[in-house]
């Protein structure tokens, strides 16, 4: 699995037994919750949306992809 597919923040189901999620844990934490990809694009986001510089808000989301993109790409050398 490439760093891109990890999940950062995984959410268990709270609607099973405390047994019954141990023993899914692994099955629930690839599911559900935030990729590094998507993580890395909000945190992007939230600094260059701090600044915008009469940038549009397209722009700023799409520099915030590319940011995650290349900063993944970096990671997994």
């Amino acid at each position: 699995m490439e760093k891109i597919d990890k999940l950062v923040y995984p959410q268990i189901s709270s609607n099973t037994n405390f047994d019954q999620q141990l023993s899914e844990v692994f099955t629930e934490l690839e599911n559900q919750g935030l990729t590094i990809r998507e993580y890395y694009a909000g945190q992007a986001l939230a600094g260059l949306s701090s600044n915008m510089q009469g940038n549009s808000p397209a722009f700023i989301a799409e520099l915030s992809v590319k940011l995650a993109d290349l900063l993944i790409k970096q990671l997994n050398k």
